[in-house]
């Protein structure tokens, strides 16, 4: 009886504290076309969050490709040009991963 009832319970507890779906320290790159103060800031947000860890900031699209073949950057987050801008102005704007 204890091997039958024991061992799942012991399964479970053990397993639930070792495995986890937690997003922790991704590596990220940054690719922004806008280049102002609100894309800095949410950059600095996303990666203070403890989520995530800027490993690059790239310069132009080409770099994504390779920065992804390197196997380090899980995701690239690309800001539209005058990001900033449309999101007071339109109250919307791009933002991809």
């Amino acid at each position: 009886m204890l091997v039958l009832f024991g061992m799942p319970l012991a399964m479970m507890l053990l397993f639930g504290f070792v495995i986890t779906n937690e997003i922790k320290d991704v590596n990220i790159a940054v690719l922004d076309h806008s280049k102002d103060e609100v894309t800095r800031d949410i950059t600095s947000r996303l990666v203070s969050s403890g989520y995530f860890k800027l490993y690059d900031n790239l310069i132009d699209d080409s770099e994504i490709g390779k920065v992804f073949r390197r196997g380090i950057v899980k995701e690239v987050v690309i800001f539209e040009p005058g990001f900033g801008r449309k999101l007071e102005k339109d109250r919307q704007a791009i933002f991809r991963f």
